[in-house]
Order: C-alpha cells, then structure tokens, then sequence
C-alpha cells in the first residue's frame, strides 16, 4: 500500500481522469469525493479495476464524507461548475466562489498538513480563494494552468512543424484564459528558436489558438476538457508527491516578480515536495512585458470581485 495519500474533490470528468492517472501511476492511494456519492463509487469501481488490469496496487476509495480524506498530502479541488458553451471562465466566478470555500474549509479541517493543488475556474481566482480560506503558506497553495496552457501550445507547434510535442519548450505567463502571455521570444523546437521556423502570422495564428484552446473544446463536446486536464495536473502532482523539485509553470503567488504584487497567477516555478520553493522571474521583451501588465491589470479585477463575494459568505 502507498504512504501517499491523495484526496481528489471532484468524481466530474476531471476528477476521474486525474484519480485513474494517480492511481494507474500508482503516485499514491485515492480518495474519490463527490456529494453525488453513487457517482463516485461508480467512477472508483471503474478505476479500480483498470488499475488492476494494469497491475496497480493503490486504493482508490469513494467518498460523501469529509472524513475518509484525512490525513492527505495533497487535495486536489476540480468541484464546482463546469463550463458550458458560450460561457467565459469569468461568470463561473459567483457559482464557484462559494464552492472553493466550502471544499477548502473542509480540506484544511481534515488534512491540515496538506498542499492544496486547484483546478476549478476560473482558475486564478479560485486559487486566491483556497489561500485566503485555507490561511495556508501560500507556497502549499497553487493552481494548475500553465502546465495545460503549455502543453496546448507545445501540441499546435508540433502538429504544425512535424515534430514531437517533446521537442518543443515553451512558457506562458499571466492569468490562465484569453489574456495569458505565451513567451514567443522563449519558445524554442528542437532549441532552435520559434521565430527561426515560422513566420509572425503563422505563431500569431497558434497564439490565438492556445488563448481559445479551452473554448474550442467546449465547443465540440459541449462540456470542459478533462484529459490534457488531468494529465497537466499528474505532471504538478508528480513533483510533489515524488520529487525531485522541478521546474514547472503553474498558478503561483508572486510578490515582486514581474510587478504582479502579491497575487496568484501564472508564472514558472519550482515545485517540490514542500510546495512551490521559487518563483522564477524571466527576462522579457517590450511587447511581452506590456501584455503581461494587461493581464495582471485584468487579474487585480478579477481578484477585487472575489473578495467582495467572499465577503459576502
């Protein structure tokens, strides 16, 4: 039996997919939460018996109840509402405010030792939220995004150029939606530089596509993406469950760096057992540092609105 133990709220499509990665990865043993309980049993039996297909030997547990969490070294919080089409990750603010409370409140009551890793939208937001509720060392609390938003963009170079998504290396900054910073000057496919192998309006093209990545899913499904989700949030999980500490891009409190001002956004950090360790600040170009003030800008916002809603509880 693992030590680890992973508690994930949430038995949606991201929930599971993330509970049946840890589990046939055997990161750590699972708790499957969900007030819809049958929904989580369903969803657990299943993962249970592809890890045994697999040759697995985690647990995976489901659970209504608080209780079964205890004692977890990371929750993952996916509950809340899910995109719908045509709907902004902004108007799920008043819906999922008052969900990531609830959930955080009862995270730290049972696993008050735990790392609180967010996946719920709008998703920089709801990590201002676990950190205010929770009262955590910000370094425990963090969001996955850029890590999906990286690996959006690393995938629509790839297909575009013909090679691995491996091969490319890339970082993107700021709030996780349609005002993210991919870093263009960074990005390099097989370290050679981006702008070497295609032209401004071709990269132009593939930075839209990545900030409407989320939307275009949506779109054809009619619900949320769940596995690049899932697998983003397994690559996060990883380093912490696993180590070593590693470079990853994520939702992190930056204080100084980049004139973000103590907020959560999105930035490259270094991620290890005890959480993020270091926020690191890149050099930018002009353009990049005048979009990314805008979405900082746009952030300060967001945050304004979700204090005054949390206030509200």
């Amino acid at each position: 039996m693992s030590q680890k133990k992973v508690t994930v709220v949430g038995a949606g499509n991201v929930g599971a997919t993330t509970a049946f990665l840890i589990a046939v990865r055997q990161m750590a043993d699972v708790v499957l939460l969900d007030i819809a309980e049958d929904t989580a049993k369903g969803k657990a039996l299943d993962i249970d018996q592809g890890r045994a297909a697999l040759g697995s030997d985690v647990n995976v547990t489901a659970a209504a109840d608080w209780t079964a969490t205890a004692g977890s070294n990371v929750v993952v919080i996916t509950g809340g509402a899910a995109r719908k089409p045509n709907m902004s990750r902004e108007q799920l603010l008043e819906i999922n405010v008052k969900i990531v409370a609830e959930i955080t409140a009862n995270a730290v009551r049972y696993s008050p030792e735990a790392i609180i890793l967010v996946v719920t939208n709008p998703l920089d937001a709801m990590v201002h939220v676990a950190a205010k509720v929770s009262g955590l060392d910000k370094a425990r609390v963090m969001g996955m995004s850029g890590e999906l938003d990286c690996s959006r963009f690393n995938h629509f170079i790839a297909d575009a150029l013909s090679v691995a998504p491996s091969k490319v290396q890339s970082v993107i900054l700021g709030r996780h939606g349609d005002d993210m910073v991919p870093l263009v000057s960074r990005t390099t496919v097989n370290g050679k530089a981006l702008t070497d192998l295609m032209d401004a309006g071709e990269i132009e093209a593939i930075v839209n596509r990545t900030k409407k990545a989320g939307g275009e899913i949506v779109a054809l499904l009619g619900f949320s993406a769940y596995y690049a989700v899932g697998a983003a949030t397994v690559k996060m999980l990883d380093a912490i469950l696993n180590g070593p500490a590693r470079e990853v891009v994520c939702c992190s409190y930056a204080e100084n760096q980049y004139g973000v001002g103590g907020y959560f956004v999105g930035v490259p950090a270094i991620l290890g057992p005890n959480g993020i360790e270091e926020v690191i600040e890149l050099e930018l170009g002009d353009s990049e540092k005048t979009e990314l003030e805008k979405s900082v800008q746009n952030l300060h916002k967001l945050i304004a609105q979700t204090d005054q809603m949390l206030a509200r509880l």
